[in-house]
């Protein structure tokens, strides 16, 4: 069988997304517990399902311990290790022995949000030829920037308080496009900051949290994201010492670099 048979195949089921930013999560470089997700999140339903009685969710789907470890040739002490450091930093959710388990992935609609997959024909689900289906098309894609032009309330706010305030343009700037990228995210999540009080407090936090540091800035902000988090938190004390030693390393590496000249 030709590989481009292999890619139409695969075509024809659908797609997932994947953020650039994942290449900055914390597992990246863990290629066990990144390939376990992989998989995880191209064999979590789509839509919800029975099995045996029971309804399986969207974002989840049935597996085993020992069917996992031979799809991604690793040994079940292997993969259950990958599953529980995926549990602690909140990506998937496991229940079930080595026999049958439900694995979920955390947050599977800010990862693949409705309405951009496709079904098995190619064609954009709920998506209507007939003149009616048009017409319902047409109403949901009005209602749908009208929804868009309040979700981003939070970010035109902020983007103004930004313009306005020359405290924040003079001292904060290099934190700007990080925190426009957590309110977008909130906007994904449908969880946006309902008041301009809400959003300057949380920016103020992202301040404190970050110490005015762009990179420290940049590990919160991923971080949250990546938990799922509706606010940005600090670092854990380990991951807190994980980013400082980074942090030296780098500047040890420059040093070096500086005096090779």
């Amino acid at each position: 069988m030709s590989n481009g048979f292999q890619i139409e195949e695969n075509k024809s089921q659908g797609f997932i997304k994947l953020y650039r930013s994942f290449i900055r999560w914390e597992w990246y470089d863990d290629s066990n517990t990144k390939a376990l997700f992989l998989h995880c999140l191209l064999k979590a339903n789509h839509e919800s399902t029975k099995w045996r009685g029971q309804i399986i969710e969207r974002g989840s789907f049935v597996t085993s311990l020992s069917h996992l470890a031979c799809e991604l040739n690793l040994t079940i002490k292997q993969v259950r290790t990958c599953i529980n450091k995926l549990k602690t930093t909140g990506e998937v959710a496991h229940k079930g022995n080595n026999r049958n388990s439900i694995i979920t992935i955390n947050n599977y609609d800010f990862y693949q949000e409705k309405g951009h997959t496709k079904d098995n024909q190619g064609t954009k689900v709920g998506q209507s030829e007939d003149k009616q289906g048009a017409t319902n098309k047409n109403e949901k894609n009005i209602k749908n920037d009208k929804n868009k032009k309040n979700n981003f309330v939070a970010k035109s706010f902020f983007q103004k308080l930004f313009t306005d305030d020359s405290e924040y343009q003079k001292n904060n700037s290099h934190l700007k496009d990080l925190f426009i990228e957590f309110l977008e995210y909130k906007t994904a999540i449908k969880k946006q900051f309902k008041t301009e009080s809400g959003v300057e407090n949380a920016f103020k936090d992202f301040i404190r949290l970050s110490e005015n540091n762009a990179e420290l800035g940049r590990a919160l902000v991923d971080n949250s994201i990546a938990r799922g988090w509706q606010s940005i938190y600090d670092l854990s004390a380990e991951q807190r010492k994980a980013f400082k030693n980074a942090q030296i390393k780098n500047q040890q590496m420059n040093d070096k670099n500086y005096g090779g000249f």
